[in-house]
Order: C-alpha cells, then structure tokens, then sequence
C-alpha cells in the first residue's frame, strides 16, 4: 500500500458503508448546510484572506486572544506549513501515528526520531522514552488522542512534557483534531497551556468532528509573537475558501450538535468494542471516535479488509502505518444500526470462512 493512504479512499469499489474515515456519524450539522445553501449566491466573492470573521469566531469560542491563531485548509495544510517555517534538523514523533507528521518532515530534510509504542502496554505513550527524546530535536509531533490508537495523554503527563519542551528550547506540536469528540475535552486539551508556553502549539480542525472533510477546514494556535505572520509569508493567498470560513462561523455555534456527539460515542464506542472482542479480535484500549484492533491467525494479509469490502464496507487497514503492519485494522464508530452491521458482517465471514485462532477465540 502507498505510504500516504489514509482512510476514505476508494479505490473505486462500490461503498455502502465507510468505517475508515473518523468523521462525526451525525453528519454536517443542519444549520451548517443552510449556511452554505444561504451563501452560494455570493461565492463568486474572493475570500478574507485573513479569515477575519472566522478567527474572531474562534477566539471567542476558546476565550483567546485572536493573534494566537491561523486558520488553513485543513490541519495536514498547517503541519506542512509548520514545519516548513521552524525547518527542523530532527525531529520526534511517536509510532504508529498519523503519517503526515513524518511526511511533512521529511519534505525538508529532517531527520526523524521514532518514539514507538508497545502493543504489550496497549500503545501507550511511554513518557520516560519521551522525555529522554525531546534532548536533541527540534521539534515534537504529539496527537492527543492518537491516530490511530485512540490513547490519551494525561493532563500531569501532558504539561510535563510541554514544560520540558519549553525549558529545552523545542517546539511541541500537539495535534487535537480528535479531542473535541470526548466529554473530557477541556481537561484533556492543552490550550490552557497556551499563554504560558510560546513553544507550544495546538492544532484542531473541523474536519472530524463538524463532519466537513470535504471543505478543508483547520486552525492553529499558539502565543509566540509573530510565528502567524512568517506563516502566513510562506502561503498562497485565498487558501481558506469562503465556504469552509462560513461553514466554520456557524459550526462553532453548534453546542447541542457536539453533546449530542459526546453522548453518542459514551454510548456506542464500548458497544462496538465489546462486540468485536466477541468475534475474537484483539480490541486495544483507547477513548477516541475509532478503534483499533487486531485479528491473530488472520488467513493472509488484507483478508479482513478484502472480505470487507466484498460486503461494500470500507474499513482501514493498517498495514501502511509505521509501528503496525499486516493483521491491524482500524473502523470509526458510527451509528448504532451501522455498527450492528458491520459486527454482521464480520461475524459471518469469520465463522462461515473458518479462521479457527479468531472464531474460536
């Protein structure tokens, strides 16, 4: 598989149900969509290449001062462009992760530093390991909950790390996009951290959990006095459309939608875990939209996710994430009659196709 495959690509199989993506199963919110039905009539306007009415949006929503952040089209759009401005000679990352933290690295030479996590201690982050990596790098990648492990760092365990980031001179980039999908987000989340901590960056988008992959939405934060202006040196100008800016304003008013998406994953997450573990599939723990586990004695590479999308279900296989290999796959929790399904359908083709180390598991 190529490297930089990531869920929700095709390959053009017909698709009735897509688990590979992690995106918000309630959907574009309604008010979202008649925001952008209202404004279709003006796109043929340029947009604020400032995101000036965005920005305010979301300093108000975090209370922050609205220097401390830039919006972009999408959170990969960001990373490239972060790594781009700081240029770093090395740079830590834990594995398995999100692939475009390394990619984005090694677009300008960097050296990378693996910090890997054990399946033994269910993928945890192992906080001495990476501590002990920060002396020497430039630059850390951290995502919180982790893609695609779904495991969380402490808030003790997290300002440790961004204190020690600060104090060595190396800038830490934590990557939130999953967090807002979990009750605990603000005890979780760094950006209290903010003010403190000029060698701290956050990054969220509205991709997963707005559900609004297709209108390349993200933003960035942090206090260092004109990191934003040198970014945004560096971009194109109009790389935020007028769209994503609107459908972003009305999406952060949308404080019902996300308790009902936090509600709904405290429902249906350990639902589908149980229910995979049933089948006799290796479920490793984690809090975040998806989950990732693992089928022992599977007959050959791929078979679950070929099988899979014979019954037109699209999951992700994570074969190409650096840390894993074949037998590990990751599905989104969706809505509860999707994830019956899916438990369906898996359950049939394991017992009806004879993997004897699964179903008999």
């Amino acid at each position: 598989m190529n490297e930089r495959t990531h869920g929700g690509e095709r390959y053009g199989k017909k698709i009735r149900y897509d688990f590979s993506v992690n995106v918000n199963p309630l959907g574009l919110p309604q008010e979202v969509q008649e925001v952008l039905r209202r404004g279709a009539a003006h796109w043929d306007r340029y947009p604020d290449p400032q995101c000036s009415e965005l920005t305010a949006a979301i300093a108000g929503y975090h209370g922050i001062p609205s220097e401390w952040i830039c919006c972009g089209n999408g959170a990969v759009e960001l990373i490239w462009q972060l790594v781009r401005e700081r240029m770093p000679g090395c740079a830590g990352i834990v594995e398995p992760t999100f692939s475009e933290y390394r990619s984005a690295l090694k677009s300008v030479g960097c050296r990378v530093r693996t910090i890997a996590l054990s399946e033994a201690d269910g993928f945890a982050v192992p906080m001495e390991e990476l501590m002990y990596a920060i002396r020497g790098t430039d630059m850390m990648f951290l995502c919180n909950p982790n893609n695609p492990t779904g495991r969380l760092l402490r808030p003790d365990s997290l300002r440790q790390l961004a204190d020690a980031c600060r104090r060595a001179n190396v800038t830490l980039v934590l990557d939130e996009c999953f967090l807002p999908f979990l009750a605990e987000e603000k005890e979780y989340s760094a950006l209290s951290l903010l003010g403190e901590n000029p060698h701290l960056i956050v990054i969220r988008a509205f991709t997963k959990i707005y559900a609004m992959a297709g209108l390349r939405l993200g933003y960035a934060l942090c206090s260092e006095a004109g990191l934003w202006d040198r970014v945004r040196k560096q971009n194109p100008p109009w790389s935020v459309s007028l769209p994503a800016q609107e459908a972003g304003v009305a999406a952060l008013r949308q404080t019902e939608y996300l308790e009902q998406t936090k509600a709904f994953l405290r429902r249906e997450r350990p639902h589908l875990a149980k229910g995979l573990s049933k089948l006799g599939l290796t479920v490793y723990p984690g809090e975040a939209n998806f989950i990732l586990f693992s089928m022992p004695g599977e007959p050959e590479p791929g078979w679950l996710y070929r099988r899979m999308l014979e019954e037109e279900i699209l999951i992700r296989d994570c074969m190409n994430f650096a840390g894993l290999g074949a037998g590990y796959y990751r599905i989104a929790v969706r809505t509860e009659a999707e994830n019956q399904y899916i438990l369906d359908k898996m359950g049939g083709r394991i017992r009806n196709e004879s993997v004897p180390s699964v179903s008999g598991g």
